[in-house]
């Protein structure tokens, strides 16, 4: 019961930061509050890793299952969506792990200072995170490859 109600969670809460990062937008003149803003293909998706402003991470049973990167802005719902899905919101620039990392999903922003996200997904994930990124129209990136604007996890 708890994995799907886990599933529901997690995919109500990946359309819901999709639709703010996706909906919300200043615009052609919103200021850029990255430092990038480069027109870059990782200032297109909401600046450089530098430019991390917030991370909601979800944990069961002490392994992380999913973390979230906000870019360019923080929504003004994040953290209370955060927290409903069970998630520890922090913000800062400290980016989630890469280390044993399933998968990405980005949610890129439209123009530079509008909100971009990264979701981060590890193993024990619960539902289909490739295909309900995909089918929001966002960018699945699996772990072979790193997301865009991002190094590529070291090798042993």
């Amino acid at each position: 019961m708890r994995n799907v109600s886990l599933s529901i969670l997690s995919a109500l809460a990946l359309a819901a930061f999709g639709f703010m990062a996706l909906g919300s937008g200043g615009g052609e003149n919103a200021s850029s509050g990255s430092p990038s803003s480069s027109g870059s293909p990782a200032a297109a998706g909401g600046g450089d890793k530098g430019a991390v402003l917030a991370t909601c991470t979800t944990m069961h049973a002490g392994k992380m299952l999913e973390c979230a990167e906000n870019f360019g802005m923080v929504p003004t719902l994040a953290e209370d969506m955060c927290k409903t899905g069970g998630g520890e919101f922090k913000k800062g620039s400290t980016p989630c792990p890469r280390k044993d990392m399933t998968g990405s999903c980005e949610y890129k922003a439209k123009n530079p200072g509008d909100p971009g996200e990264i979701h981060y997904y590890y193993p024990g994930s619960v539902g289909d995170p490739k295909g309900s990124c995909e089918a929001l129209g966002a960018v699945w990136t699996g772990a072979s490859a790193a997301p865009a604007g991002s190094a590529a996890p070291a090798k042993k």
